[in-house]
């Protein structure tokens, strides 16, 4: 409903797109995404926020600081809903030529952190050890560390 009170709103009286309105979209799209993992609701950490060429040019400036606050914003969206993003959000404004100035349309998608090929032998090695009885070698701690979301 919301949406097509705002876009008929848009089309009867165009107006230039507002960072709220690209954080609303990106909520949205995290919302409609959601799925229910082993510990709950869990969103995306990737988000693609398509706008016209005239719009992305208007945020060419600031566009990296605005996808920061982007990201911040999702972070305390889905903390505030009890959701719980798959990893640190990350927001990509792109331009789409199929986008009216005046608004956004916004993508969410769980995207992993290491690719499969390179997490494996990893997880093999600290696996087997614990399922035969083994100890944890203190040497791995450091090969661990880096596999964590800073």
């Amino acid at each position: 409903m919301e949406d097509a009170v705002e876009g008929s709103l848009r089309r009867v009286f165009p107006t230039t797109i507002q960072p709220v309105q690209l954080a609303k979209a990106a909520a949205r799209a995290m919302e409609e995404a959601q799925l229910i993992g082993l510990h709950g609701a869990e969103v995306p950490n990737h988000y693609r926020l398509r706008l016209a060429p005239a719009d992305l040019e208007r945020f060419a400036d600031y566009q990296v600081t605005l996808a920061r606050e982007l990201n911040a914003y999702l972070v305390e969206y889905a903390q505030d809903r009890g959701l719980k993003p798959i990893a640190e959000p990350r927001v990509e404004l792109v331009e789409d030529r199929g986008v009216r100035a005046g608004s956004v349309r916004a993508e969410a998608r769980f995207v992993d952190l290491v690719p499969a090929r390179e997490s494996e032998p990893i997880i093999r090695m600290l696996v087997e050890p614990l399922s035969l009885g083994g100890r944890w070698p203190s040497s791995w701690a450091v090969t661990v560390s880096w596999l964590m979301p800073s």
